[in-house]
């Protein structure tokens, strides 16, 4: 490490994209690069699948380019302490609704089967 650099150290939930300079056809991707995934804030679903969901920057390089920085957010559950509101869950998995006058109520009397 030089005197007055800083080493990169991964970071959970942080990321970068950059500018894809081996980029050589339209197939190929704009940008490459990684984030460290914190699992903890995954929002599993029943087939298996995962929303990570994200916020981006557009940060310069020192080198004058540009890059997108990355950062994993916490899934968002409902905040029954607020009309309508919503917080960031410290229990990514608890995604259910827990105020009781929010239920949907559906008359499917007039069903025909």
């Amino acid at each position: 490490m030089a005197y007055g650099k800083q080493e990169w150290v991964d970071q959970p939930g942080k990321g970068s994209l950059f500018i894809n300079k081996q980029k050589k056809s339209n197939t190929q991707p704009d940008y490459k690069g990684k984030i460290l995934v914190n699992t903890e804030w995954l929002t599993i679903q029943a087939d298996g699948t995962a929303y990570l969901n994200l916020s981006v920057w557009t940060k310069a390089t020192k080198d004058g380019g540009h890059l997108l920085s990355l950062s994993q957010d916490r899934p968002f559950t409902p905040n029954p302490e607020a009309r309508g509101g919503f917080k960031q869950s410290s229990n990514p998995g608890a995604l259910l609704n827990t105020r009781k006058d929010r239920e949907i109520k559906m008359d499917d009397s007039d069903v025909p089967f």
